[in-house]
């Protein structure tokens, strides 16, 4: 979301968890002892544990490693570092055998790198794979289904593909109310996004309500000082920049940028975001000197990513 002149921010989902490859191991275990019977369960339980533990102990640890590693290099907005982990990980997932499990997670998350990278064609790929994987596997109520429809409709509200992006909307948030209730942190996640799509369609007093709605579900949800309150906050400041209401906007958008740089690193992409909008309502208000200063920290933190990106 901004004031027109800079980037939509994406809305952060929840980090998917994988199923214990252990627990695969200890099932074929089992079925093997009741076809060849308790002879061969008493000879060969502790050996078969044993090995079998060193090996998805190994697997296990090596894919986690991927994927972690992939997991913060995004928080940081380090999109192409965590590319390259998730390609990893995708590629140790399928040489055991694809297992769905942990392939729709990752699908996801490369596909936010993508679209983090502007390699929206690559992003929507992968969207649809992960979001297929989960349809296939856990249903198309689910509420992971429902955290993919929503990233996939942020991307095609990023290339302008509203019909699309406002359906895949209304079908996240039904899916979410329907599971998880009115109150949950991924429904806000959605209403900030249907927020964005009516904004940037001139939708105003439909994308009003659902900021502050979605703020006040994450204060309730995650507290009052987490990183999705300052992203919605954020939002709304921009919004209300937008409009012309500067004053309002002014100490929302810093409340956010105090929330931000207490729980972003110091050269996240997404804090420079958040100087500039606030720089841009300063200005606005005739604030030059302290706009200039916020300028010139999300100058610095743009600048240290574009060396990054070059070498």
């Amino acid at each position: 979301m901004s004031d027109g002149s800079q980037d939509p921010e994406k809305v952060e989902g929840p980090e998917f968890e994988k199923t214990p490859v252990a627990i695969r191991v200890a099932l074929m275990v089992i079925l093997a002892a009741v076809l060849l019977g308790p002879a061969w369960w008493i000879r060969s339980l502790s050996r078969a544990f044993r090995e079998a533990g060193n090996s998805v102990t190994t697997k296990a640890g090596k894919l986690a490693s991927h994927f972690d590693a992939g997991l913060s290099a995004h928080r940081q907005g380090h999109y192409q570092e965590a590319e390259e982990h998730f390609l990893l990980d995708l590629e140790d997932i399928r040489e055991q055998g694809g297992n769905s499990a942990a392939l729709a997670p990752t699908l996801n998350n490369l596909a936010e790198s993508y679209e983090g990278e502007h390699k929206y064609a690559q992003a929507e790929s992968f969207y649809k794979q992960s979001l297929a994987t989960y349809e296939k596997t856990l249903g198309p109520e689910h509420p992971d289904t429902a955290v993919v429809l929503n990233n996939l409709a942020g991307l095609y509200d990023t290339l302008g593909r509203y019909a699309e992006a406002e359906a895949l909307y209304r079908k996240s948030r039904a899916i979410i109310e329907k599971s998880l209730g009115v109150q949950h942190p991924n429904l806000a996640s959605v209403l900030d996004g249907m927020a964005e799509l009516y904004r940037k369609q001139g939708r105003f007093t439909e994308a009003e309500p659902l900021y502050r709605q979605s703020i006040a579900i994450w204060e309730k949800s995650l507290g009052p000082e987490d990183s999705q309150v300052g992203l919605g906050l954020s939002n709304l400041a921009a919004f209300l920049a937008e409009r012309g209401r500067y004053a309002e906007a002014e100490p929302i958008c810093r409340r956010s940028l105090d929330i931000r740089e207490k729980v972003l690193v110091p050269d996240d992409p997404k804090l420079a975001r958040t100087l500039k909008r606030c720089a841009d309502i300063l200005r606005k208000l005739n604030r030059g000197d302290e706009a200039s200063i916020l300028e010139s920290r999300a100058e610095a933190i743009e600048n240290k990513h574009a060396i990054q990106g070059s070498n």
